[in-house]
């Protein structure tokens, strides 16, 4: 799966601008007094502001180049304080082959660098904002998980990704997942519970196909890509 582009609300738009592209150096491609789109890799990534009830707040996650984990927390932590867990700032997932870092950024969003050993990206050159190959995760908080992972998976015709539960269950590939989590569970590695916000993304694949829920404030499509 690729996550094409992924719109997300906020209150703190100005703050955003000055973090995504003037600390990390991401390509700002689109701004506006309401919004501002960055380039991510082959992802476009959207912050639009906010003016309704609540201070929206998310997880989402960016595919490196897997041998650069090192480098990736070096350049990370000399522009945000790293989240850690009982002292550790740099966890291993066994299941998943994966080494991850997190951070907050100034809305609160939790954001995560993810160098999955699985895949075979390579890019030379001192790590930099342009290692940040996609947005390759967006949590997406639910009453009921296992409702939602089936509506996506029938909707797109995804898989789940590795095991799951009936409080986390991803869906998707290495390259693009659903991270569907029971509203209220904390998001790793922090006690920061998981809030339902809006989400628009845009996905790529085989047919176009589009999925919303009564009760959810998500909408998600699928463009159709050619696979040769």
């Amino acid at each position: 799966m690729r996550i094409a582009a992924l719109s997300l609300r906020t209150r703190h738009l100005d703050e955003l601008k000055a973090f995504y592209a003037d600390i990390l150096g991401l390509p700002l491609v689109a701004e506006s007094p309401q919004s501002a789109t960055y380039g991510v890799g082959m992802t476009q990534m959207t912050f639009v502001r906010s003016t309704g009830v609540g201070d929206p707040t998310y997880h989402f996650a960016f595919n490196i180049p897997p041998r650069t984990i090192s480098e990736a927390k070096a350049w990370l932590s000399s522009h945000v304080p790293l989240l850690d867990q009982a002292g550790e700032d740099l966890f291993h997932s066994e299941s998943w082959n994966a080494d991850n870092i997190y951070f907050r950024d100034p809305a609160g969003n939790i954001g995560e660098l993810i160098a999955l050993h699985t895949l075979s990206d390579d890019l030379p050159g001192p790590f930099g904002s342009q290692h940040l190959l996609c947005v390759s995760e967006i949590g997406l908080p639910t009453p009921d998980v296992p409702e939602l992972v089936r509506g996506l998976i029938d909707t797109f015709d995804l898989a789940r990704y590795g095991e799951g539960s009936n409080t986390f269950s991803p869906v998707g590939d290495e390259r693009g997942l659903f991270i569907v989590v029971r509203e209220g569970r904390p998001w790793f590695p922090t006690d920061s519970a998981a809030e339902l916000h809006a989400v628009s993304a845009v996905i790529q694949g085989a047919s176009e196909a589009s999925l919303s829920r009564a009760g959810l404030p998500y909408e998600i499509r699928q463009r159709r890509v050619s696979l040769a």
